[in-house]
């Protein structure tokens, strides 16, 4: 069967919103289409500065602040799709890990950095028996490679690759977990709060990976849907769920640190609202998948048979970003 792709043109007005990586019909709340990542050399370029990520890493300034505000009503639109792709699409694509990685990269393993020269944080992680080892971004890397490789394998190799690969990324999905589930990171203040964003990406890239090896394995839109239900139990963990609490937590460090008179309040909430702004950004491209994966079903596709009409519509097209319409 021929799949509807399309290029994002037609859905570029106010009829249409996005969630993740649905797009959905604003007056009657349908899904219409799902954004697919395809191009992904074009997308990295494009996103230099332009995402959430960059301007929390970069340092919140004052002059910054209605940069920020701006990004992050931005992300809420297609128009600027192109754009800021790294935080806010999810395709099933083996290209698609290339931009989760290179999200992650743009924080320089901030979070490797903070809790090797911080001796709280390394006690955290001993109360909570997690390995330094298992949050490193090499072992994340090198699990979301092995799922990108299984498609390569014949049949049996790739569902023990697969298999393996859901077993060890849900691993590290509970390591960055047990993390974010305790208070005392929030301890590095709003200065190295790139940190707890660094865990948190990290947490969502080995859940994007789990959920994607998970599909090609079975195929199975309920099984997707079964993971991303646990998932998201782990992601309500996270300490710092809400803008006050965050904010909260981020105000008694700065004290705890004697930063918190060089630390403007407008500076501490810019920061605030951009973690939270990309959490729900996360949380909404993960959700987007069991949906696409009943979607690709219901034409009555396999994984294999889908990546292949995807890429063919990748070079057909020639765009950095398409959109799967749905059957109607």
């Amino acid at each position: 069967m021929s799949l509807p792709f399309e290029v994002p043109g037609r859905f570029q007005n106010p009829l249409y919103e996005r969630v993740g990586a649905i797009l959905r019909d604003k007056a009657t709340g349908r899904i219409v289409g799902h954004i697919q990542e395809v191009g992904w050399g074009q997308l990295v370029d494009k996103v230099i500065g332009a995402s959430p990520l960059d301007l929390v890493a970069n340092g919140v300034q004052m002059l910054q602040l209605s940069k920020i505000q701006r990004t992050v009503e931005a992300v809420q639109t297609l128009s600027t799709i192109s754009a800021v792709a790294s935080v806010a699409t999810l395709g099933v694509s083996t290209a698609g890990f290339a931009l989760v990685l290179a999200r992650l990269s743009r924080m320089d393993q901030k979070l490797d950095k903070v809790l090797a020269r911080s001796g709280d944080l390394q006690r955290l992680t001993a109360r909570l028996h997690v390995k330094i080892d298992a949050i490193q971004l090499s072992r994340l890397r090198a699990e979301l490679e092995s799922v990108s490789m299984a498609m390569h394998y014949d049949e049996r190799r790739q569902r023990e690759a697969l298999s393996r690969s859901v077993a060890e990324l849900s691993n590290l999905r509970h390591y960055y977990a047990d993390l974010l589930a305790d208070p005392s990171l929030v301890q590095i203040g709003t200065a190295e709060a790139t940190a707890l964003l660094d865990a948190h990406e990290r947490m969502t890239a080995a859940a994007e990976g789990e959920l994607f090896a998970e599909y090609l394995l079975e195929g199975e839109p309920e099984l997707v849907d079964q993971r991303w239900r646990r998932q998201l139990e782990s992601f309500n963990r996270v300490a710092w769920g809400a803008p006050q609490h965050l904010y909260g937590l981020l105000e008694e460090a700065d004290k705890a640190n004697g930063a918190y008179l060089v630390t403007a309040p407008s500076e501490r909430a810019a920061v605030t609202r951009s973690l939270l702004a990309t959490r729900k950004e996360s949380l909404d491209r993960l959700a987007s998948l069991p949906m696409l994966a009943a979607e690709i079903r219901s034409y009555g596709l396999t994984p294999v048979k889908y990546l292949d009409a995807l890429e063919r519509a990748a070079r057909h097209f020639n765009e950095p970003v398409l959109v799967l319409s749905t059957q109607t």
